[in-house]
């Protein structure tokens, strides 16, 4: 993983902890980190379920839909990221196939 790369994955953890935040919240549980082990997996998992939903809004929606809650926008945000993480792993492989040049059945 290049050191780019790892920066994009920091953010997305910083964002996930963001929109984890708000959920905890808006759940009545308070502030995420003061949370005991039993209700940070359940906030967790609510959190991969709101990204799993947005992550299905954004691919079928044209043109993309515009976030207007809160966790709508960390949620649109947390997917941003994840483009631009998969805009760097493109890139990456492709510098890496030329580099190889073209291969002889090719």
């Amino acid at each position: 993983m290049s050191d780019d790369e790892s920066h994009w994955h920091a953010l997305q953890d910083a964002k996930f902890r963001e929109i984890a935040d708000l959920i905890a919240v808006s759940l009545g549980y308070g502030s995420f980190d003061a949370l005991g082990a039993e209700e940070k997996l359940a906030v967790e998992l609510e959190t991969r379920e709101a990204i799993e939903r947005w992550e299905e809004i954004a691919e079928m929606m044209m043109p993309p839909v515009e976030p207007k809650t809160s966790l709508q926008k960390l949620l649109s945000e947390y997917h941003d990221i994840g483009e631009a993480i998969l805009d760097i792993r493109d890139e990456e492989e492709e510098q890496k196939m030329r580099r190889r040049g073209p291969r002889p059945d090719d």
